[in-house]
């Protein structure tokens, strides 16, 4: 199975404003085992917005290389929020992408939304 996990990571604030918590909401996307989509490998990329970085070039990066998938369906989908722990401080908040076929099965699930997707 290749796999491309979309991530968003958000910062919770406590009733005072104060940074709380980070959460992750994933959207991964699975497809069918291809020996094209085999050739893609790997890879984990993130943006965050207090980078020196242009959030249009890293979609434009991302686009490019995951674009053996663009005209294909997923067989499948998962949808799940991942609670953030951190031994040290991060970013705020920011994009991430991993894609290949090691990158499914490494959460523990807190909230799921999973199976085929609709026709």
């Amino acid at each position: 199975m290749f796999t491309v996990d979309l991530t968003r990571q958000f910062d919770v604030t406590d009733d005072d404003g104060e940074h709380d918590h980070y959460v992750q909401v994933h959207c991964e996307l699975r497809y069918e085992p291809e020996p094209d989509l085999d050739a893609l490998g790997s890879f984990e990329s993130w943006f965050f917005h207090d980078a020196a970085a242009d959030l249009d070039e890293w979609f434009t990066a991302m686009e490019g290389r995951l674009a053996l998938l663009l005209g294909r369906r997923p067989s499948g989908n998962d949808l799940y929020v991942e609670p953030v722990q951190l031994l040290l401080p991060c970013k705020i908040a920011g994009f991430g992408m991993r894609a290949g076929r090691a990158c499914a099965g490494r959460r523990s699930r807190c909230g799921r939304s999973s199976g085929p997707l609709a026709s």
